[in-house]
């Protein structure tokens, strides 16, 4: 019975649980079906986003982030955004929008801090 519930404590512990602000500091990989993405949140709460897609030269951003620890998010202003949504690469990806790019889901899943949770997640290296 103890072996039990331990075990079922550690699976519920392990599967997902909110992420602190100092676990988020570090390099983060997307891959797509037409490239790769590199993302580094530095402690300065500035990143580099690095967007490699297949046949074309690699793009480069810097930016901002803030850590919304309430929702668990991490919003972005100067990033680019790669994929439409659809899994697609959009026309735009090189374009960097002057308003805040929008806020990522942050978890600690299994041990590993990601990003996202949508169908390209940026995994913590």
């Amino acid at each position: 019975m103890q072996v039990c519930f331990l075990s079922v404590c550690l699976v519920l512990t392990g599967c997902s649980t909110r992420v602190r602000q100092t676990n988020l500091y570090g390099n983060y990989i997307a891959s797509y079906p037409f490239g790769k993405e590199e993302l580094t949140l530095n402690r300065d709460d500035t990143f580099v986003q690095t967007v490699a897609v297949n046949g074309q030269a690699a793009a480069v951003s810097r930016g901002s982030w803030r850590f919304d620890s309430v929702h668990s998010q991490v919003k972005f202003y100067g990033l680019m955004r790669v994929a439409d949504g659809f899994g697609q690469l959009r026309d735009d990806w090189r374009t960097i929008p002057p308003e805040p790019t929008g806020a990522l889901p942050a978890e600690l899943l299994w041990f590993r801090v990601e990003l996202g949770g949508g169908d390209y997640t940026y995994v913590k290296q």
